[in-house]
């Protein structure tokens, strides 16, 4: 048993996959692979187009509660159909709850001794001198002398690149200047939702001796993690219109 909107109705009915019964249900016409959310209340309840937070109608945006940039490296069994922890929210309690967000993803950087952009970056540091001499260049009491001096340094950079300083205005090349990089990857470099993931699940155990003759893998660690990110958000932002059967402990695993 499943809930779906009126473009998957129509998706399944299109490929002969179900018959429908009612206008509104839908009967499959083959063996799923589970019992989808039978028992489940939650995903089996009637949902509205408003903020769990605010219950504003207009910009609306679909909130993950575990950021994407962990939810994305978890094995398939936890991220895929994890509709859970996707919740409708506004795009003002969006920002606001990403400042809080933000420092807990700090705080995992420390956590596991990572930085928040990545592991393992190459400082550009003729980038930074470039970029330093363009952004004295837009500041207003500098020496003559000095400023000619901080011309030299962003021309000779651009002829490198472009070998066509001469026709360019000094405007643009500040501005070409201002947006290069102060760091890049290098073939050991490893995203921070990554690393955090990669190390939850060092710590693992199997589930044996199911009926169906199966080995199913649990990760104990990322199940607090994800419990975590889920305790946060209600915390952070207390969604008053977030239906009552939405649960930080429902379960993480799809099967």
């Amino acid at each position: 048993m499943f809930r779906c909107n009126i473009k998957k109705i129509a998706w399944y009915l299109s490929r002969n996959l179900a018959n429908q019964i009612a206008h509104d249900s839908i009967q499959l016409n083959f063996k799923s692979k589970g019992l989808g959310h039978v028992g489940d209340t939650y995903h089996l309840e009637d949902k509205s187009n408003f903020c769990v937070c605010c219950a504003a109608i207009e910009n609306l945006t679909m909130h993950h509660v575990v950021p994407d940039m962990y939810r994305r490296h978890m094995p398939e069994i936890v991220k895929s159909h994890a509709s859970h922890d996707v919740l409708l929210i506004c795009i003002n309690c969006h920002t606001s709850y990403e400042k809080a967000a933000s420092e807990l993803k700090k705080k995992i950087a420390i956590d596991f001794n990572v930085p928040l952009n990545g592991q393992r970056r190459i400082r550009l540091e003729y980038n930074i001198k470039i970029k330093k001499a363009a952004s004295a260049l837009n500041r207003i009491g500098i020496p003559e002398d000095r400023i000619q001096e901080l011309k030299n340094i962003v021309f000779t950079w651009h002829q490198q690149i472009t070998d066509k300083t001469e026709n360019d205005k000094l405007e643009g090349i500040i501005e070409k200047a201002l947006m290069l990089p102060d760091y890049e990857k290098n073939n050991e470099f490893v995203e921070q939702g990554k690393y955090v993931v990669n190390q939850l699940l060092k710590d693992c155990f199997y589930i044996t001796g199911l009926e169906d003759g199966s080995t199913r893998m649990r990760w104990p660690k990322l199940e607090d993690f994800i419990y975590l990110w889920r305790e946060h958000f209600l915390k952070i932002m207390r969604p008053r219109f977030l239906s009552q059967y939405w649960k930080v402990d429902d379960k993480i695993y799809i099967e």
